[in-house]
């Protein structure tokens, strides 16, 4: 009951995803994909249940899912951050 659907099915970013649109930084409105979001493999009903009294979840916080309520956690979702050491900076 809890873990049949994906998050990225329920994710109200999933319009985003479907047309490549990706936030580039944290605080971004966009998918959350291309920050390590784990949506896309997690099956649970974060979206729905949310936590601490229904209040919020990560991405309503601007913030990648983990897959911290997922089944395998934290094992199966590791690493949570990954950096890419071959790329070199924008100059902003």
């Amino acid at each position: 009951m809890f873990y049949s659907t994906l998050i990225h099915d329920r994710c109200p970013r999933r319009p985003f995803f479907d047309r490549g649109i990706f936030a580039e930084k944290l605080g971004d409105k966009t998918c959350l994909f291309k920050l390590g979001c784990r949506g896309p493999v997690t099956r649970v009903d974060c979206p729905v249940r949310q936590w601490n009294d229904h209040v919020n979840w990560p991405i309503g916080d601007d913030s990648p899912c983990i897959g911290c309520a997922g089944f395998g956690f934290p094992d199966a979702m590791a690493p949570f951050i990954s950096f890419d050491t071959t790329r070199v900076p924008k100059n902003e």
